[in-house]
């Protein structure tokens, strides 16, 4: 059997006891099972033999018009929200101030599928504790239908997802591979969501703490940056510059849907005037018209806070690890252990995340150490 290809007859054992659970289920009972079914539907599609695949969940909004995808960013200002968002917002004129500039290029790199997990075997050596590195070749070894690798035509920085059964009680990992640089990142990013979950990790946002579900994974992008700069020979800043990137382009969405809002007529349209002024303070490029708007929309409002939010978060935590990596991997566990709070900006405080009262000083302090780093390695 393939080590790094889902075993289909057990996922289809698994999506059949489901099924059966489904049948006998009440109606709330249901409601929980059926979405399990439904991945288990996917991740059966992805096991086929040279079935190739880019996605097994698809977090845009396609084809809404512009005033509905407004209406679906305008949904996520509720109470519980405002400190975070709050806490982002603040937080985009030291972006705009350290601004970054990605000209990196995800050149192609063509790796075995045991290549990548070596290299991911190398990564956990180096750069986490004993314990964490571990865990993770203990389930290397024991977990047989753990991960499933395939190719993917089209490239996109998130090319894996780590799949959570709570009810089965189960855990998988998809690398969907472009034979790009990012695929030396993936199974690393997503096996720090696998560690640092239980299996009833919530996809949704019930509660605030799901805005923290990135941050073992931006934690992993950021230690993976600092592994790939000092262990390549060429592109050793890509990984740090692109994730930087895309961070800053997190927070301009996050800026320009706010400003979007309070641009909104009484009769529902959009004062470009307004919004443009707003783009020009901050040297971004005007909108001429209206749909321009949209590809700064399509990603659901969640999606966006969660994946800024958690960046800030790991962006401290590396400054921790850079003093006591285990104390870092500590308060990390802390972090992801809570499930139910919306109070979650005191849930950094307690845990020694500090960017929300120190105006984002370890963010300067990367970015300014990246501009020396560019100067150093420019000639590499």
């Amino acid at each position: 059997m393939n080590k790094y290809r889902w075993d289909f007859r057990e996922l289809r054992e698994c999506r059949n006891k489901l099924v059966n659970m489904y049948n006998e289920a009440n109606i709330e009972e249901k409601a929980d099972i059926k979405p399990i079914i439904e991945i288990y539907n996917s991740m059966l599609m992805f096991a086929r033999k040279n079935k190739e695949n880019s996605e097994i969940f698809d977090d845009k909004f396609q084809g809404l018009s512009t005033m509905d995808l407004i209406f679906e960013v305008s949904s996520s200002y509720i109470k519980k929200n405002f400190e975070v968002l709050d806490t982002l917002l603040q937080a985009y004129t030291t972006v705009n101030e350290n601004f970054i500039d990605n000209n990196e290029v995800n050149t192609k790199v063509i790796c075995t599928n045991k290549q990548l997990v070596n290299i991911a075997k190398d990564f956990f050596e180096k750069m986490t504790p004993n314990d964490v590195n571990k865990q993770f070749l203990d389930e290397l070894d024991t977990n047989k239908n753990l991960l499933n690798f395939n190719y993917a035509k089209d490239y996109g920085d998130y090319g894996g997802v780590t799949i959570f059964d709570a009810i089965l009680n189960k855990k998988y990992i998809n690398v969907s591979r472009t034979n790009h640089l990012f695929d030396l990142i993936t199974l690393p990013h997503e096996m720090f969501h696998y560690l640092f979950n239980d299996t009833n990790v919530s996809m949704f946002g019930t509660f605030n703490t799901y805005y923290l579900t990135e941050v073992e994974g931006s934690f992993a992008n950021i230690l993976f940056g600092e592994y790939f700069k000092e262990n390549s020979t060429y592109n050793r800043l890509f990984f740090i510059k692109r994730f930087i990137n895309n961070f800053q382009g997190e927070m301009d969405d996050l800026a320009i849907r706010n400003q979007l809002l309070d641009s909104i007529k009484n009769n529902k349209t959009v004062r470009l005037n307004k919004l443009n002024k707003f783009m020009c303070y901050y040297n971004i490029n005007k909108f001429e018209k209206t749909e321009d708007i949209n590809e700064y929309l399509e990603t659901p409002q969640e999606i966006v806070m969660k994946y800024a939010l958690s960046y800030l978060t790991a962006i401290d935590l590396y400054y921790i690890y850079l003093k006591d990596r285990d104390f870092a991997f500590y308060l990390l566990k802390n972090i992801r252990f809570v499930k139910e709070e919306n109070d979650i900006i005191n849930l950094l405080r307690r845990n020694h995340i500090t960017f929300m009262d120190d105006g984002y000083e370890n963010y300067k302090k990367y970015t300014k150490k990246l501009v020396l780093e560019e100067h150093k390695y420019e000639k590499i």
